[in-house]
């Protein structure tokens, strides 16, 4: 998908100050598509809101219920990293978020 209204826009010098590399000469105006992360999260997260719904009434111990919605919202949110537009990887195809310096 193209945000070329999003905030911030999918522009090619938007995605180089995130750490996307592009070929030498790329227009830097030019609005390149990224995947769509929002919608893989809500459908992910519904999926676990799904799962959770069903097993409200087992009776287990308290809390969890909200102990398997940390983990399966975790995991979420560690799988989506793998297709965000950004390119600081570590190891392989895992992120660094680099924290901007305070001054």
């Amino acid at each position: 998908m193209k945000f070329p209204n999003g905030l911030p826009p999918t522009t090619v010098a938007n995605l180089q100050t995130m750490g996307v590399h592009f070929p030498a000469g790329t227009n830097p105006m030019q609005v390149v598509a990224v995947h769509p992360t929002q919608v893989y999260e809500t459908i992910a997260m519904l999926l676990v809101f799904w799962w959770l719904w069903r097993r409200r009434d087992h009776g287990h111990a308290i809390g969890w219920l909200f102990a398997w919605y940390l983990v399966l919202g975790g995991a979420e949110r560690f799988l989506v990293e793998f297709v965000r537009a950004k390119d600081d990887r570590v190891l392989g195809r895992l992120h660094w978020r680099r924290r901007p310096a305070y001054s």
